[in-house]
């Protein structure tokens, strides 16, 4: 049985009322989840649960992983995955509470918004760098090695023997913040056959990607960016908050 993805349902609520699926050691697995798990690069959400009948047994979670998912052929959007079960990983110290959970109880499962709105404008700005370096430099951006979005920022990693100089990283920034400023709407296009299979739109930009977002590039603080080597035939280009 696929988890539910209330974060797609319901993007602005904090908590939810789910039953719980399964417990796997450290792991809860809920029928419904509000907590967005690691994926695309972006770290996945923490919170806590306490169960409905009794509000007082409260655990703490500390990342949200997906499993099990099917894998789909889109020309568009490569190694695209859908379905899935969401797992919630508790945190060490609450584990010992964990006697008091069983499969079939309802839980109210809560997320730290305030982390998830850091990780949702690090999506989007993470975006946005990329369009900047695109701008500036077309034939790199289809080099992605890989990427990584916090809180505190992001970075995009490429496979490349090429240094950018400090006057383009510069160039980059000044591009980047510009978009910022400018308050692109950036809807999010759901294809209507996978649900799970979105788009982020900015402009002329269409980019694959299931991850949280802004409703516009105006919620996105300023970012400051940076490049770092790591390597031979690989470069990271980087941003925090200003």
């Amino acid at each position: 049985m696929n988890t539910i993805k209330a974060y797609y349902l319901y993007p602005d609520i904090q908590c939810l009322t789910a039953k719980i699926i399964n417990i796997y050691g450290e792991y809860i697995e809920l029928d419904s989840t509000i907590a967005f798990p690691e994926g695309g690069g972006q770290e996945g959400d923490h919170g806590e649960m306490c169960l409905k009948n009794d509000p007082s047994i409260k655990i703490n979670f500390i990342d949200t992983q997906l499993i099990e998912t099917s894998k789909i052929n889109n020309i568009n959007y490569p190694d695209c995955k859908i379905g899935g079960k969401i797992i919630h990983k508790i945190f060490s110290e609450d584990l010992y509470l964990l006697n008091k959970f069983t499969t079939g109880d309802e839980v109210i499962i809560t997320i730290n918004t305030d982390r998830r709105n850091l990780l949702t404008q690090s999506h989007s700005a993470t975006h946005v760098m990329y369009m900047a370096i695109d701008l500036l430099k077309s034939d790199i951006v289809t080099h992605i090695l890989g990427c990584h979005i916090k809180p505190q920022g992001g970075r995009l990693d490429f496979l490349t023997d090429y240094r950018f100089s400090q006057e383009e990283i510069k160039i980059i920034e000044e591009k980047a913040n510009s978009i910022i400023l400018d308050n692109i709407p950036t809807p999010i296009e759901v294809d209507p056959k996978y649900p799970d299979v979105r788009y982020w739109i900015c402009g002329d930009y269409k980019i694959p990607c299931g991850g949280t977002h802004t409703k516009n590039t105006g919620e996105i603080p300023l970012i400051k960016i940076s490049r770092k080597s790591i390597g031979a035939g690989k470069e990271r280009v980087l941003f925090q908050w200003k």
